[in-house]
């Protein structure tokens, strides 16, 4: 006979609380590999511009052409730039997450101890039940 665990519904939480974070970090995780695309996607652009034909003339270059590929790139470096400060706010999500997964796991681990404890526990107990039951019988059984 398997007695309830008494901090059943605390475990159940803190596994709770861990998937929660495990999910909160494949999602960060998600994140961070999107921003990673999207930095080589604008790197590779820029790369592409700084390889434009207008800049391989010999001679003159048109003003205009200079200048709309100049901003183009001063465009495309503040999206890095963006980029590389969501990224650094999402490796620091992903830092805290991790801690707060490590704790939460300790947790865990701490009640599933508790609840093998507490089954061991019953067990012996119930066993000096029976042990008791059967040495009534066997008192009645010679006296009787």
């Amino acid at each position: 006979m398997n007695s309830p665990f008494r901090f059943a519904a605390i475990l159940q939480l803190r596994q709770h609380e861990r998937d929660e974070i495990r999910l909160s970090l494949a999602r960060l995780f998600v994140k961070l590999d999107a921003i990673e695309q999207q930095c080589l996607d604008l790197q590779t652009q820029q790369a592409a511009l700084k390889q434009d034909p207008n800049l391989r003339q010999v001679g003159r270059v048109p003003l205009e052409a200079l200048k709309t590929i100049a901003r183009h790139d001063r465009n495309l470096q503040q999206q890095l730039d963006t980029l590389f400060l969501r990224r650094a706010e999402i490796q620091q999500q992903v830092a805290e997450n991790q801690m707060l997964l490590q704790q939460a796991q300790i947790e865990v681990k701490r009640f599933e101890k508790l609840a093998v404890a507490d089954s061991v526990g019953h067990q012996a107990h119930q066993k000096k039940i029976q042990q008791r039951e059967s040495d009534d019988r066997a008192c009645r059984a010679t006296r009787g």
